[in-house]
């Protein structure tokens, strides 16, 4: 193998984040954010346990032991909840899927190992909601007459009437308003 050359195991992986996840599969950046995260985080543990580079990793590296291994220090030794952790596998599902389906068997040793990996249940929190009374008081804190109050009132009101939350409403932009915008699609 030449210097250059990168394992296929990284070229999948380029392939995933820069084709298929943005124009094949059209997820959001904060959802590519998060899985290119999720794949530092693995590198470095695969760096610290088997003192193994990311260009270095082969598919097979990515057995059982080491996917539930990461898994593992993700939530000892970084302080991740359950919830983080399961996002985590989450992404290398998703990727485990993706290389499969381009190379069957180099990838599926490290497919079937994410498989084996259960999905862990997580303590439910209730869910705190507000009463109709709250939610007027809340729409009428910010005072209209005051330009910054007008800007929290409209943001209140289009999150509560939208349902969005509060990351996809910073995501917006004035064409996202523009009803012209959509006419000629």
């Amino acid at each position: 193998m030449r210097k250059n050359k990168l394992p296929e195991f990284m070229l999948l992986l380029e392939q995933f984040f820069t084709e298929y996840m943005p124009l094949s599969s059209g997820l959001s950046p904060n959802t590519t954010r998060s899985y290119k995260h999720a794949f530092r985080l693995l590198f470095q543990y695969v760096y610290q346990e088997k003192k193994k580079n990311a260009g270095e990793i082969l598919f097979r590296d990515l057995n059982f032991e080491t996917i539930d291994g990461f898994l593992k220090w993700i939530e000892a030794e970084r302080g991740c909840s359950v919830s983080t952790r399961n996002l985590r596998l989450s992404a290398l599902a998703s990727f485990a899927g993706y290389a499969q389906n381009r190379n069957f068997e180099a990838a599926t040793v490290f497919a079937n190992a994410v498989k084996r990996v259960p999905v862990k249940k997580e303590a439910v929190q209730p869910r705190t909601t507000f009463t109709l009374d709250e939610v007027s008081i809340l729409l009428r804190l910010p005072d209209p007459g005051k330009r910054m109050g007008f800007r929290d009132q409209v943001l209140l009101n289009l999150m509560y009437a939208s349902g969005a939350r509060a990351q996809e409403i910073c995501d917006l932009k004035v064409r996202d308003f523009l009803a012209e915008k959509n006419l000629y699609k």
